[in-house]
């Protein structure tokens, strides 16, 4: 799950399920190489623009989640900041590299009730931002260009834009637990709504918030909901959502003392 290739395309991350390790390989499967460990829980990995680094939202069992940096040839990852009261997840790299965002986690994801907000990690001055008005979104994604970032609103209803230019946020359009990916050239927005009647994944062309359906999902299972919001796109930019393809048995035992 949580599947991402690099910018040249040529390599793709992965964690596994249900431990939660992450691997990278090049495309064809060939060259792998475990980047993280259990205990450590891993989601959201996302490549730096040169390929030479990968970020994720990681966890110890019994710790929050925090931003971690690891090397993608393979190396010990390094937590990008400290402790705090907020969970720290979804992490993504502005398009020169010098800097990632992220986010806190919603309190039904977390168990963390401190409000969630949009920060900016300066990877040369270490120094930590929080993007005005940004207080209730999660889930950041940089466009691009560099000119927008995406964010969802906490209870999963709104798919906001901030321009990063003139530092104001607008409300693109309604959604349904999305959280959303930029299609290459910055034009579109993908997501896929599953907490309604008839789930979908669907992209919203950013210049004027026409929503657009590509195809009907619904690949939940019960009591499994807590990271289906993750979708990505092939290089070829063909939508990744995630299925849960595994069996559940129902067990009965008669046990006899003597």
């Amino acid at each position: 799950m949580d599947v991402v290739f690099s910018k040249d395309g040529n390599w793709v991350a992965y964690v596994t399920f249900p431990d939660g390790d992450l691997w990278r390989s090049k495309i064809d499967g060939t060259q792998k190489v475990q980047l993280t460990f259990s205990p450590m829980e891993v989601h959201a990995p996302r490549w730096s623009p040169d390929g030479k680094q990968i970020a994720f939202m990681g966890r110890d069992p019994g710790k929050m989640w925090r931003i971690y940096l690891a090397p993608s040839e393979g190396g010990s990852e390094r937590v990008l900041t400290g402790a705090g009261s907020e969970s720290q997840a979804a992490p993504d790299w502005s398009p020169d590299g010098g800097s990632l965002v992220f986010s806190g986690l919603p309190e039904e994801l977390s168990g963390d009730s401190s409000a969630t907000a949009i920060h900016i990690f300066d990877l040369k001055s270490k120094a930590i931002s929080t993007v005005s008005g940004s207080v209730g979104l999660y889930c950041p994604r940089w466009s691009p260009t560099g000119r927008y970032i995406s964010a969802t609103s906490s209870e999963g209803s709104k798919l906001m834009l901030f321009d990063v230019a003139r530092l104001q946020w607008s409300t693109l359009n309604e959604l349904h637990e999305g959280c959303p990916a930029w299609s290459r050239n910055g034009d579109f927005l993908y997501f896929q709504s599953f907490d309604v009647s008839t789930p979908e994944f669907s992209r919203v062309r950013v210049s004027n918030g026409k929503r657009e359906h590509i195809a009907s999902i619904d690949f939940r299972r019960g009591g499994q909901r807590d990271w289906y919001w993750w979708n990505g796109l092939t290089p070829d930019g063909d939508p990744i959502v995630l299925r849960d393809e595994s069996n559940e048995e129902i067990y009965a035992l008669d046990w006899k003392l003597p």
